[in-house]
């Protein structure tokens, strides 16, 4: 549940984003507004099903006597690295699917293959052992790696802050965020013509 409270989060957020210009098309023709709104809204508001989802897992951990250590202090940072991750992707998905609507109906199908590359439900440890460090960093460019591990470090303490992984998920969250940033203000004039 640890692994799957910032997966489900990113996931909704994620998809939210990608059709929030397509789902409001209409509106883009008659009034003028700051276009990057509209997929930054679903990120911000999925916030609250994520705090909603945090409190059942406070529930569960105290239920089951797990209490975080010192670690804890860590989760705002992941916090936000998950919020970019989102924001990164949403802006560039939200930005393809007002020209290209096929995008809406892949990002589906796509979410749940990220499911599935993510460590949602194995740790990235079975990475390292069974293809070694190479592999294992070059598995950390996936963003959502390192706030997943990172967050299994705060909360159960079960296994060291895997610092590697947040350090290479956060330059490509960066990277993803700011590059998506740039691409959806380049498209952003184009808007009203394809919607």
């Amino acid at each position: 549940y640890t692994a799957l409270l910032p997966w489900t989060y990113f996931s909704q957020a994620l998809i939210n984003s990608t059709n929030s210009l397509v789902n409001a098309s209409q509106l883009l023709n008659k009034v003028y507004f700051p276009r990057i709104i509209l997929p930054l809204t679903p990120v911000f508001s999925k916030l609250a099903d994520f705090v909603i989802a945090f409190i059942i897992l406070i529930a569960m951990m105290l239920y089951y006597g797990i209490y975080p250590g010192l670690n804890i202090v860590y989760l705002i940072p992941l916090i936000i690295l998950m919020i970019l991750n989102a924001s990164g992707i949403g802006l560039w998905l939200s930005a393809m699917a007002i020209q290209y609507r096929d995008v809406k109906f892949a990002i589906t199908f796509l979410s749940q293959i990220l499911m599935y590359a993510a460590p949602v439900v194995f740790p990235s440890s079975l990475i390292l052992e069974k293809y070694g460090n190479t592999a294992y960093m070059l598995y950390g460019i996936y963003p959502m790696v390192g706030v997943i591990e990172g967050f299994r470090a705060c909360l159960l303490g079960s296994q060291p802050m895997p610092w590697e992984l947040i350090f290479i998920g956060t330059i490509s969250t960066l990277l993803l965020f700011f590059s998506g940033f740039f691409y959806f203000r380049r498209m952003e004039r184009h808007f009203a013509d394809v919607a």
